[in-house]
């Protein structure tokens, strides 16, 4: 059964691009229009003998149909540019040398916008192929997406599917990673001291203790973790709780905004590194990992988070008793199974 698939792009085009099972007829002036890259492309299939013009790359078909319609001047909704599509795009731009003014630069930006406007709904494995777009599309996307991972972003125990070699996934896991420390630090301290402390009312001691069950049971992000200890000051303040009690309550929002910085610093500076050199230091490429994130959980003595890469090979125990900065780390060695 045949499963070619055709489209014509342009009905007067005279190129004929063959992207896998796909066949584009095109215009190679448009085409050539978009880039050096494609404007010689054109010009070797222009210099052929044979009557039939046709030219052939290695691509995604879907993301090559956009590509198309951008160089014919044609509209590209958002709701056509997938997650996938917009990683493949993505690539394209730099493979292609499509400069940054161009309308199909414009179309990604704009999708990536889009489905990047609720953080918190977007599962970790879309949040790694938007991390992937963000790194070879802007930095600022990269930092701003990351940053806004970490405070709108609710627990995440599924595994995180990524290669060796992925500094994205790398990104991830150490956000996520941060996330649940912060929230065992701030849960750590609501519950503790409202089950320890006994000279206070008990008004701003069940306060206490209610917020920190609701962090355990609702996955709250950490943002609306934020919102609800705010909330709690001000209604505290006005009922005249305790001195102790709002100490507690601004020590929690310190420990979120000393978090929050301390991600944005590690991200700088995996940045400033340098992809390359990163990876050189971190990962030895060979097969592949999952990124697994174990229970969380909270007791009356010390605490331990543990990580595991999938399943068989482990990474370094955290110890939740130390600094906060602590849990912010590249793993230093990370045992690999071969893919099977």
């Amino acid at each position: 059964m045949d499963q070619r698939k055709e489209y014509i792009v342009e009905e007067r085009g005279d190129l004929e691009v063959i992207v896998g099972d796909s066949h584009f007829i095109v215009s190679s002036e448009r085409l050539s229009s978009l880039s050096p890259t494609f404007a010689r492309l054109c010009q070797e299939a222009n210099s052929k003998t044979n009557a039939n013009k046709i030219l052939k790359i290695k691509e995604d078909p879907d993301a090559f149909l956009r590509i198309a319609q951008s160089a014919h001047g044609m509209f590209i909704p958002k709701d056509d540019i997938s997650t996938d599509i917009m990683l493949s795009l993505t690539l394209a731009l730099s493979k292609y040398q499509i400069p940054t003014s161009s309308t199909l630069y414009a179309s990604i930006s704009f999708a990536f916008v889009v489905q990047t406007l609720k953080p918190a709904k977007i599962p970790s494995e879309k949040v790694l192929i938007l991390l992937k777009v963000a790194l070879h599309l802007d930095l600022s996307k990269f930092k701003m997406l990351a940053a806004d991972v970490f405070l709108h972003h609710p627990l995440c125990f599924k595994p995180i599917p990524c290669s060796n070699d992925d500094i994205c996934g790398i990104v991830l896991a150490n956000v996520l990673l941060r996330i649940a420390d912060t929230r065992r630090l701030v849960v750590h301290s609501l519950l503790h001291v409202s089950s320890t402390v006994l000279d206070w009312d008990y008004t701003s001691m069940y306060k206490l203790h209610v917020t920190g069950l609701w962090i355990l049971e609702a996955n709250p992000s950490l943002e609306d973790i934020q919102a609800e200890i705010k909330r709690n000051q001000c209604t505290d303040h006005i009922y005249g709780g305790s001195d102790r009690a709002q100490a507690i309550l601004e020590s929690t929002l310190r420990i979120i905004t000393s978090s929050t910085d301390q991600v944005q610093t590690f991200i700088n500076n995996l940045l400033d590194d340098g992809s390359d050199q990163l990876r050189a230091e971190i990962l030895e490429p060979e097969g592949e990992v999952n990124y697994m994130f174990q229970d969380f959980h909270i007791d009356e003595g010390p605490t331990q988070y543990s990580a595991s890469w999938d399943g068989d090979s482990a990474v370094d125990v955290f110890d939740m008793g130390s600094s906060p900065a602590s849990m912010i780390q590249t793993p230093k060695k990370i045992q690999h199974r071969n893919s099977i």
